[in-house]
């Protein structure tokens, strides 16, 4: 009888332990939430001219030559599981490697504030929701960015100029506690084709970036 009790015992003890783990670490009721951040990102400046390959013109694009840097704010809110809404708001530093004599490189800033929608992939495939302590999605979005004046023999003299943005990428958000998280992402965003005051051959330039940065979040993600 007692060897039987103390078999009971232990079948107990060992549910207790993963069932404790499943209701701390991912079962949750789904509530909407705001979040605040920042992040940097590292861009690259593709324009005329610049190709993998040497051009016509014998401008290659370069990781160096072509490479800024964005700072941004973050405001954002999860409406569902699956769907989100995020503000952006910060200014870019960009570095375009010109075809023009001896390939001088324009450097110019712009602000800028973009809106995207956000789509976790994770949840997107789950019947029912569950926190997790990572979550990785895609988001689309637009905006608009307000390059400064640009003054170099490189471009014609070029005032400010303000253009709209397109913006996709992907996303990975990895949870630090329960009010903070890591964000790593990639994405891919468009201007039009004056944004570096040079317009040659079609109608938009593209500038790929990776980012990295921290968001709050304004509830506890705790039960």
């Amino acid at each position: 009888m007692r060897n039987f009790l103390s078999l009971i015992f232990l079948f107990l003890s060992a549910s207790y332990v993963p069932a404790q783990g499943i209701l701390e670490y991912e079962s949750r009721t789904f509530t909407p939430h705001w979040y605040v951040g920042a992040n940097v990102a590292a861009n690259w400046y593709m324009a005329e001219g610049n190709d993998f390959l040497a051009g016509t013109d014998g401008v290659r694009f370069s990781f160096k030559d072509n490479s800024g840097t964005t700072f941004r704010a973050t405001l954002g809110r999860r409406l569902t599981p699956v769907i989100g809404i995020r503000g952006y708001a910060g200014i870019n530093k960009y570095k375009w490697l010109s075809s023009y004599t001896n390939n001088p490189v324009v450097s110019f800033n712009s602000e800028f504030a973009t809106a995207d929608l956000t789509v976790s992939i994770v949840n997107l495939l789950e019947e029912s929701y569950s926190l997790k302590k990572y979550d990785f999605g895609f988001f689309v979005g637009t905006g608009f960015e307000l390059r400064n004046k640009i003054n170099t023999p490189a471009v014609a003299v070029s005032n400010s100029n303000l253009t709209p943005v397109g913006r996709v990428g992907l996303e990975g958000n990895f949870l630090l506690s329960s009010n903070i998280a890591l964000t790593l992402g990639g994405e891919l965003n468009f201007v039009n084709d004056n944004n570096n005051g040079l317009v040659a051959g079609r109608n938009y330039e593209f500038i790929p970036a990776v980012s990295v940065g921290l968001n709050y979040y304004l509830k506890s993600s705790k039960k």
